[in-house]
């Protein structure tokens, strides 16, 4: 519900995936537009997350 759904409030959410591909999906999965943020060492991982991203 917390990646799902707009949080009013100074919130952070921390989901435990197994892949970017499930991270992707959690993301992706929502009615709105929500902000969303990509942190990675990995600029290009990041990047290619960043893009695949619904927000």
């Amino acid at each position: 519900k917390l990646a799902q759904e707009e949080i009013f409030g100074p919130v952070l959410t921390i989901i435990k995936v197994k892949d970017d591909e499930e991270a992707i999906k959690i993301a992706n999965d929502s009615e709105y537009g929500l902000a969303g943020g990509v942190f990675s060492q990995d600029i290009t991982r990041a990047l290619n997350i960043a893009k695949a991203v619904k927000t």
